[in-house]
Formats: C-alpha cells, sequence, structure tokens
C-alpha cells in the first residue's frame, strides 16, 4: 500500500479533541460537546478500522516522514513503514528553465481549496506593499475543480481588494501546463502555504524551476526544503514578508547559489528515484 494521504491520522484525533477549528473541523462541532463527542467516538472507532487494514498490509509505503510517522502512530510502531517520494516532474521542469529572473516576482502554485490557505500569501503581500513599501508582485496560479474552487478563487480575488493589493497580485485559474512552466522559468521567489501539507508536489517543481522557495515549516515540506541552504521555511505572514525581503536583498551570487542547490535538491524526487524506491520495497513480494 503506497499512502499519500492517511484516511486518519493522529493530527485529526488532536484536533478534533482539543477543539481546534479546521478544514476537517468546522464551527458546527467546536461550538457543540455534542457534536464534537460523537465526531472523537467516530474517529477513534475509524482509526481501529484503519489500524487493522494497516496491519494486514504486506507492505506499507508513505509519501513523506510525516505521513510515515502519523502511520506508525495510527497503526502501531511494529509495523514498518517505508518512505519512498512521489514521483515529480523534475526534468520537464528544468528544461524550460529561463537565465533572466524578474526580480521581486513572487509565485504561488496551488489549487484554490481552502487547506492550501492562500489567505496568508495576501496578508503577506500587505505587509511587503503596505507596512514595508516593497516593490513585489504576486502570481496565484492553481486549478479549480469544481464551482466551489472558482468561488474561492474569486473571494481571495475581493480579499486582495480589502488588504489593497489588488494591483500586487494576479490570479491565473486553470491555465494550460506550458503556460505554468513559462511563469515558473521567470519567477524570482516561490511560496507554499499550506500548514501540514503531506509532502508537497508543487513545491519541488517551483525548486527545480530555480524559484527561491519559502514554505511553510511543518508537514512533508520539511523533507524537501534544507531551510537556509536550498530554500527557506516560515509559519506567520510575517515570517514569509520578512523572507522575502531577505531575499530580494540578496546579491545576485548568494542567489544563484540557493537557486544551485534548490536544482539539485530537486533531483532527489525524479521520476528516477522513485521507480528506484518503488521497485526495491516490492520485490521482496515477488
Amino acid at each position: 500500500s503506497y499512502i499519500h494521504y492517511p484516511t486518519i491520522s493522529s493530527e485529526m484525533l488532536r484536533t478534533v479533541s482539543e477543539g481546534r477549528k479546521g478544514v476537517n473541523n468546522s464551527t458546527l462541532v467546536t461550538s457543540s460537546r455534542t457534536a464534537t463527542r460523537m465526531k472523537i467516538f467516530y474517529y477513534r472507532l475509524f482509526a481501529k478500522i484503519y489500524s487493522l487494514a494497516g496491519r494486514l498490509t504486506d507492505v506499507v509505503l508513505a509519501n513523506s516522514s510525516w505521513t510515515g510517522q502519523h502511520l506508525r502512530e495510527i497503526f502501531g510502531s511494529r509495523r514498518a513503514v517505508h518512505v519512498v517520494y512521489p514521483p515529480c516532474k523534475v526534468a520537464l521542469i528544468e528544461a524550460g528553465v529561463a537565465e533572466h529572473r524578474n526580480e521581486g516576482q513572487i509565485i504561488s502554485l496551488a489549487q484554490f481549496r481552502p487547506e492550501k490557505n492562500h489567505e496568508k500569501q495576501l496578508e503577506m503581500m500587505s505587509i511587503l506593499v503596505n507596512e514595508r513599501n516593497c516593490s513585489v508582485r504576486l502570481k496565484l496560479i492553481g486549478g479549480a475543480r469544481n464551482h466551489a474552487d472558482e468561488d474561492r478563487a474569486a473571494m481571495l480575488q475581493q480579499l486582495s481588494a480589502r488588504l489593497k493589493v489588488e494591483d500586487n497580485c494576479e490570479f491565473h485559474v486553470n491555465v494550460p501546463y506550458q503556460d505554468v512552466r513559462r511563469h515558473l522559468a521567470q519567477t524570482d521567489i516561490a511560496v507554499h502555504t499550506m500548514s501540514h501539507e503531506h509532502f508537497g508536489i508543487s513545491v519541488v517543481e517551483m525548486m527545480a524551476s530555480g524559484a527561491i522557495i519559502i514554505g511553510h515549516d511543518s508537514g512533508g515540506v520539511r523533507d524537501i526544503i534544507e531551510h537556509g541552504t536550498s530554500g527557506f521555511l516560515a509559519e506567520s505572514s510575517s515570517d514569509y514578508a520578512t523572507i522575502v525581503e531577505r531575499v530580494i536583498a540578496m546579491r545576485a551570487e548568494e542567489k544563484a547559489r540557493i537557486r544551485e542547490r534548490a536544482r539539485k535538491r530537486a533531483l532527489m524526487f525524479s521520476d528516477e528515484v522513485f521507480d528506484a524506491a518503488f521497485v526495491k520495497h516490492l520485490i521482496p513480494l515477488l
């Protein structure tokens, strides 16, 4: 079994038990003790069933060390869980890398879903533009799967207007992949703001493009980015803004070194590396 997204995790259980609002725990639940107790009961029952399924599986593969740790907590410490990073389009992205970078241009590559937390990116822009007078521009590129995602993209555009950064933000929804590659090839900085992302394929793609990445300091993203070496990790909107300022102020030579290290790091997540690791763990079953 190759698991990218655990159906139930210890983090989900803690979120409900502690009454924290989240993507999978709405205010309808957090505001009601009865609803909270019912959801905890359901999650614990489901976790037992999920644990049994995990123990009956011959081989368990996880897409990151973060996912692997959560699976071990659910399946039991005796259950061997091997980390095999998913394949990313590293070679395809690298082939389109341009020499010229638009300084101060920031890119975000993520579907327009609540958990991707685009709001934090717009808050970051508000700090940079309105408080710190930085000359920056953010391109939010992502897919919209349905009307709810399209409505969310529209809501984010409205938020950019309320934060007075609409002139510094561009929204690109459901654009062709060749256009994504073109934007990636020319950008200076990339941001990823989802908390507890299970891996982060878009993070690898942005690193392979040569953009200097700032990812969220949580989840599987920590497996990808070496803070201060191949990119940066941040949590609050202010943290992101401060790192953007730092990158803009860097000498060209320092930026070039980070970009080169990021591209080399991205090779760890190529199709070839995935194929070898996947086969290695399946051969004993043949």
